[in-house]
């Protein structure tokens, strides 16, 4: 599926989210070592400190930092890539209704070499859609992909999913359920 080597480093934010935990499913199938991080701190432990234990982010990994947050977990991940690592930036979820966080270790891009890739899942849509239905299902029922849903019931909490969501109090997709039959 992705042209990676066997044991090298990704590092995933957003890794319990709907995104994240798919591409955390798809590295490890790929036979990666994936780190990841969660958006609250009953989810996550201090990003440095891991990175700094379990990394660097290995630059010979097709995807070695796929990033939903940036902010100051982008910054982190600059400090503690390798020379020529590879940046998938798909979000930025922490500056969405914040103040942009300020990048301290930008000059890491120069100095490191880094390759920074951004895009929206729109864009890239009409040319990997019928690969994702191909594959994705077939996936899920061999139970190589799992996903978990944090389900809420009644139109009238959609209100306090959304919260939920923007807030990063979720674990998996979130789902409304208008009704049970």
């Amino acid at each position: 599926m992705l042209n990676v080597i066997q044991g090298d480093t990704v590092f995933i934010t957003t890794g319990a989210g709907t995104v994240g935990s798919l591409v955390v499913q798809l590295a490890k199938l790929e036979g990666l070592k994936v780190i990841a991080s969660a958006g609250s701190d009953d989810k996550n432990t201090s990003t440095c400190e891991v990175l700094e234990k379990e990394g660097p982010i290995n630059m010979q990994a097709f995807i070695c930092f796929w990033d939903n947050v940036g902010g100051e977990i982008l910054d982190t991940a600059f400090n503690t890539a390798v020379a020529g690592a590879r940046f998938i930036e798909c979000g930025m979820i922490s500056v969405y209704n914040l103040e942009p966080y300020p990048i301290k270790n930008i000059g890491q891009v120069v100095g490191k070499q880094l390759k920074i890739f951004g895009f929206i899942w729109s864009s890239l849509a009409s040319k990997y859609e019928a690969q994702f239905y191909e594959e994705m299902p077939a996936n899920i029922s061999r139970g190589e992909i799992k996903y978990q849903e944090d389900k809420t019931i009644g139109l009238e909490h959609v209100g306090e999913a959304l919260l939920a969501v923007l807030m990063g109090k979720n674990t998996g997709e979130s789902v409304i359920i208008v009704a049970e039959e």
